[in-house]
């Protein structure tokens, strides 16, 4: 779930963006996302268009999960009382043809 928030170009060559959401566990101990404890996302992107056809984006990420098995369905994930919350950053680069 991804919002653009802000986007800045330059006569098309530069482009500046964030954008903003919600991030969620799912896995081994969820095995359904949970949507009532989201955690923060934002990602923050640079795009430079060197040609009509080609162009170079950059992008750093933040995003916040957790988990709380006392808030589970499942009696036997809650006996576990397993428990975490944790960050999760990106940097990632991406060539682009068009």
């Amino acid at each position: 779930l991804l919002f653009c928030l802000f986007s800045q170009t330059w006569a098309q060559i530069h482009e500046v963006g964030i954008q903003a959401g919600a991030a969620n566990y799912r896995g081994d101990l969820a095995p359904i996302i949970n949507l009532t404890s989201p955690g923060p996302m934002v990602q923050g992107f640079y795009r430079a268009n060197v040609s009509k056809a080609w162009s170079f984006r950059g992008n750093v990420s933040f995003g916040r999960i957790s988990y709380n098995a006392d808030k589970s369905s499942d009696n036997f994930i809650k006996l576990s009382e397993k428990k975490f919350r944790t960050n999760i950053w990106e940097l990632s680069g991406q060539i682009e043809y068009n």
